[in-house]
């Protein structure tokens, strides 16, 4: 049974990520900031007259004995709630009279003190809230629905969740994980932890009731864990699907921390390493830092190894090993063999991850780069970085460029089809770069597949005047692009 509620929760993950409604509540789940409004402890209560037992989440200290898995955490999880804080319990009509209600209050109740009375005469001195909310059984879409709105209402602006589905019955630990996720979008609340009640692990109803209530120790599962591999399942796909590293970097700064310190260093040092440089690189080819491609990626492409080693060792990361293969796949379209080849690993990770701007912007400067390496440093000393070495190749491809436009013969030191390349990047990066306030400014859609256009120009210019894949040119390893 356990295991099933651990596939179902795992589906519905799936199924949110699937329409894209997971993404953001499980970032905010791992590093969501700021103050909270209050803190709720949600649970689900059902008709079934409940078995007194000790509920715990550390055997040596387990909750005094109740029929009702809410009491039991209310005993363990909030004996330091107050005035802003909350226990909401849904329940249908049936539950109410069953086992809300005492016998008092409705005579064919299943115990002489319901859990409404239980839960008052703890918290209300406190002045912490106990709501009741009514919902229907679900046996419709439409009451799903309905199900579906009263989670989401109760929830307000950044409010902490505790979660316990120990009494969801069929589908309701999918809905309630949808509806939750929902609200973690649409509130900025976050989900602290995920807890179930294991009944079954404690034995069967038979052998339980032979014991005395304060030895019937049922185990509270923290099933918060399995949340968290999602953010990090979460975290590597947008990096693998975006290039942006900084929901890997934020998930690493709060959840590697406890693992460093439990270890005391010897885990999760490489691997905070590794998501470090990847948000560098990220950063690197976000701002066009083109200098230091090379070293971001050797240094990623150093420590991969033992990061994966690490996470092999850590149960509640160890399923995130293929997933860090995928980032692994994903850097080695990195050529680092010279600077040329680096400078074009970029462009064509900014045509994948949308980044159009940045890509032109790198092959224009990649141009002037081969110019320098391959034209004038045969003539002269010339420093890559000095601004007026670029300036004088700049120079050089704008006035072959203007000859290439008037249709003169010759272009100089500039070969005619590289010349002709440049003025076309020229044009289009200077669009861009003023936010299309240009009479002649072009539709937004051009820029992508012009950028395909110039790059697949410039990879056959390169392959077709030196033999780049040959690697015939060793000058190309000389410089850092």
């Amino acid at each position: 049974m356990l295991e099933d509620l651990f596939y179902l929760s795992y589906d519905s993950i799936l199924v949110l990520k699937s329409a894209h409604l997971i993404l953001a509540s499980l970032m905010r789940l791992s590093y969501l900031g700021g103050v909270t409004v209050g803190r709720k402890l949600l649970s689900f209560l059902g008709v079934t007259k409940y078995m007194e037992v000790s509920h715990y989440l550390s055997k040596e200290e387990p909750a005094p004995p109740s029929p009702f898995i809410q009491e039991s955490l209310v005993d363990l999880l909030c004996k330091d709630w107050g005035k802003n804080d909350s226990v909401v319990v849904f329940l249908t009509e049936d539950a109410r009279r069953k086992n809300w209600l005492s016998k008092e209050e409705y005579e064919e109740a299943n115990f002489d003190k319901g859990l409404k009375e239980r839960l008052t005469s703890k918290l209300e001195p406190r002045g912490v809230r106990v709501l009741e909310v009514q919902i229907p059984e679900g046996r419709n879409e439409k009451e799903l629905w309905e199900i579906f709105d009263k989670i989401v209402g109760v929830i307000e602006n950044r409010d902490t969740i505790i979660l316990d589905i120990t009494h969801g019955y069929r589908s309701l630990p999918l809905l309630i994980l949808i509806a939750l996720n929902y609200a973690c979008i649409l509130k900025n609340a976050k989900i602290e932890k995920i807890v179930y009640g294991a009944l079954e692990a404690a034995g069967s109803p038979e052998e339980l009731r032979k014991l005395p209530p304060e030895e019937r120790l049922v185990p509270i599962f923290d099933l918060t864990p399995f949340i968290d591999l999602f953010g990090w399942a979460i975290a590597v796909s947008k990096f693998l699907d975006t290039g942006d590293a900084e929901p890997l970097k934020q998930l690493a700064y709060e959840k590697l921390k406890p693992l460093l310190a439990r270890t005391r260093g010897k885990l999760g040092g490489s691997l905070r390493v590794l998501i470090e440089n990847l948000s560098e690189l990220s950063l690197n080819i976000l701002t066009c830092r083109a200098p230091h491609l090379r070293d971001s990626v050797s240094r990623i492409k150093s420590i991969l190894p033992e990061a994966k080693k690490e996470l092999e060792q850590v149960k509640e990361v160890r399923p995130l090993v293929p997933l860090f293969r995928k980032i692994e796949e994903k850097i080695n379209i990195f050529d680092l063999s010279n600077d040329i080849s680096i400078g074009l690993s970029a462009v064509k990770w900014c045509i994948k991850h949308g980044l159009i701007q940045q890509g032109l912007t790198v092959l224009r400067e990649l141009i002037v780069n081969y110019v320098i390496h391959e034209i004038l440093e045969r003539e002269m000393i010339a420093p890559i970085n000095d601004p007026k070495v670029r300036k004088f190749a700049e120079d050089l491809l704008n006035t072959s460029s203007r000859l290439v436009i008037n249709k003169v013969m010759t272009t100089g030191k500039i070969p005619k089809d590289l010349a002709k390349l440049w003025g076309e990047i020229r044009q289009y990066r200077n669009d861009i770069n003023h936010a299309g306030w240009r009479p002649d400014s072009r539709k937004s859609l051009d820029f992508k597949n012009k950028l395909q256009e110039f790059l697949k120009r410039f990879e056959h210019f390169i392959e077709k005047n030196f033999g780049m894949q040959e690697n015939k040119n060793p000058s190309f390893c000389h410089h850092t692009f």
